[in-house]
This record gives C-alpha cells, structure tokens and sequence, in this order.
C-alpha cells in the first residue's frame, strides 16, 4: 500500500487540516486502520485525531482518501457525527452492568 498526498488545507474555524491523498494497494482495499496508521506516520501525527474516509475506484487498484488532522481531542468530538452503533453498545453494556449489580 503506497499513500500519496495531495493536497493539504486548513481550516482554522474547524480547528483542524483537511487532506487530500491516493492511495495504491493490491487485492482488497485497505482498512481505516491501516491507513490511519500509514498517514499518521508520514504527517507525524497522532493516530487518535485523525479521522480518515476511504473512496474506492470501481475496478481500480486505487482509492481517494480524505483524511481530517484535529488539533486536540475537544474539536474532535465536537465535530464530527457521533457514531450511534458505538453509542448504543456502550447504553447496553451499562444496562448490563447495572442489571448483574442488581
């Protein structure tokens, strides 16, 4: 998996950089994960502000990436969507917890 790097831009007012990259891979398209990692390296970031959206080309080993750099944890979480998937684990584990304390 090779990443390239676009384009970069600030945006001040949401505190955090936009980028714009390509991404080269064999086989399968790689996962949010690895590429986080990848891009956390050759940004020297931090992996935990980095939130990043993966756009395959149909029959193409290549992919567009857009990947957002936040300047602390705050922003983060007062920027982007909330998941509700992970949301909803978390209520049913409390009311779990709570119904074993019981």
């Amino acid at each position: 998996m090779e990443i390239k790097i676009l384009e970069k831009n600030e945006k001040i007012l949401l505190s955090r950089e936009e980028i714009k990259a390509q991404v080269s891979f064999t086989d399968t398209v790689p996962s949010k994960e690895s590429v986080i990692k990848s891009l956390a390296s050759q940004l020297k970031a931090d992996e935990k502000l980095l939130v990043v959206k993966i756009f395959p080309k149909f029959k193409r080993s290549v992919a567009d990436v857009l990947a957002y750099r936040y300047l602390n944890k705050d922003d983060m979480k007062r920027i982007e969507p909330k998941d509700k998937k992970a949301e909803k684990a978390a209520e049913a584990k409390k009311k779990e917890a709570s119904e074993e304390g019981k």
